[in-house]
């Protein structure tokens, strides 16, 4: 169970946190808001998911802009992602000039498939 604590939280050690899970709170906190002020009362699984982001509450949110300024973009969209559906890209990810979209069949969230096929298109 420590184990999977450790991973959990993306501990290493004693009383030390991944940078990485540091660098995940300077993304997500600017933009994942607005934040509570205080954790929300209970356990299982919504209170556990949502201590992940503790060091985000009361924090204030920058608007997220997600118009993209490159002349040429390309995004891969995973239409059987589990975890995030292809098509909230499609419908709140803008760009000033062409955008791309290469559709991806894995049932995957972290499938590297048409990856080549975007750099080729934006190139």
């Amino acid at each position: 169970m420590a184990e999977i604590s450790d991973s959990f939280w993306m501990r290493y050690g004693i009383s030390s946190i991944s940078p990485g899970y540091l660098a995940y709170l300077a993304e997500a906190c600017p933009a994942g808001g607005p934040w509570p002020q205080n954790l929300p009362e209970g356990q299982g699984h919504a209170f556990v998911l949502s201590s992940v982001h503790a060091p985000c509450y009361g924090t204030q949110s920058d608007p997220v802009d997600p118009v993209l300024g490159a002349e040429k973009a390309c995004a891969v969209l995973g239409d059987n992602d589990p975890i995030a559906a292809g098509r909230l890209a499609e419908e709140y990810l803008t760009t000033s000039g062409t955008m791309h979209w290469v559709h991806s069949t894995e049932v995957s969230h972290s499938s590297v498939e048409g990856t080549d096929e975007c750099l080729e298109l934006v190139l």
